[in-house]
């Protein structure tokens, strides 16, 4: 009989106490080390918001290549834009060799950090590397901030 998959609450992390915290985090981990595997809930995402960075993503996913490598990812190392199919494997961050993943990413950040040298100097790259945004579709930057919470 197969493993059911733990349903972590993480409303404890917007409104909790330091226990109820340390508690959901032990939830997590246990989780990820026992199964690799959980759902969340009590994220404090709204479903309209969810459903709209869903609609605004497979409008982007939809549109020609060219299209979306205007906004490819500058280099190798910085996790924002646009990432083609077979460009990207997991594995290499363990230091592993594997053939790429099946898969396309549009990724983002903080779109909007303070003028300081923590988020400006050399060193913070590519954690604060800015956001490369398309021209279409035009919802997409709006759904994307307000999921991650930047709206």
């Amino acid at each position: 009989m197969g493993q059911e998959i733990p349903v972590i609450d993480l409303s404890p992390f917007r409104d909790g106490d330091a226990v109820s915290r340390r508690k959901a985090a032990d939830s997590i981990a246990g989780a990820c080390e026992k199964l690799g595997f959980l759902v969340v809930a009590g994220h404090g995402v709204q479903a309209a918001d969810g459903a709209a960075l869903h609609r605004a993503g497979l409008d982007f996913f939809d549109l020609p290549l060219d299209e979306k490598l205007t906004v490819r990812r500058p280099r190798d190392d910085q996790n924002r834009g646009y990432i083609p199919y077979g460009e990207e494997t997991l594995a290499k961050m363990h230091g592993q060799v594997t053939p790429a993943g099946y898969r396309e990413v549009f990724a983002i950040g903080p779109d909007d950090v303070p003028d300081e040298p923590y988020y400006t100097c050399e060193l913070a790259y590519p954690d604060f590397a800015p956001n490369l945004w398309p021209a279409g579709p035009p919802d997409l930057r709006e759904a994307m901030m307000r999921y991650y919470g930047g709206a």
